[in-house]
């Protein structure tokens, strides 16, 4: 039984948002197909996703770099950057126009302006 569809996770530093949702990815495939409103945000989330305004991610790999604090201007080096949404999460924090340095599997990746 769903407890919730979405809930914002409140314990996020100030300036990032992101939400939780009460089922996972197989959960909300199923369910896109019996209840209109979950297909719906099922299109939201894919439309967002594929915009790069969105990123799926599952609540416990946000934690490190929200726990992590880093304010604008300071530096981070994610050393477990696959597939890089942490690092993200990171240049966010601390740049605009955000500018990073990630070492992942594939070795080191650079970007910005």
């Amino acid at each position: 039984r769903l407890k919730f569809v979405a809930r914002p996770l409140e314990y996020l530093p100030a300036g990032l948002t992101a939400w939780e949702l009460g089922l996972d990815r197989a959960g909300l495939k199923i369910g896109r197909n019996k209840v209109p409103a979950l297909a719906a945000l099922d299109q939201a989330i894919a439309r967002g996703v594929e915009g790069g305004y969105v990123a799926r991610q599952e609540v416990v790999s946000m934690l490190p770099a929200a726990l992590l604090g880093v304010q604008a201007g300071e530096r981070a080096l994610d050393m477990c950057a696959a597939p890089g949404t942490k690092s993200a999460q990171l240049l966010e924090a601390v740049s605009a126009p955000p500018v990073g340095c990630a070492n992942g599997g594939g070795g080191i990746h650079s970007e910005g302006p």
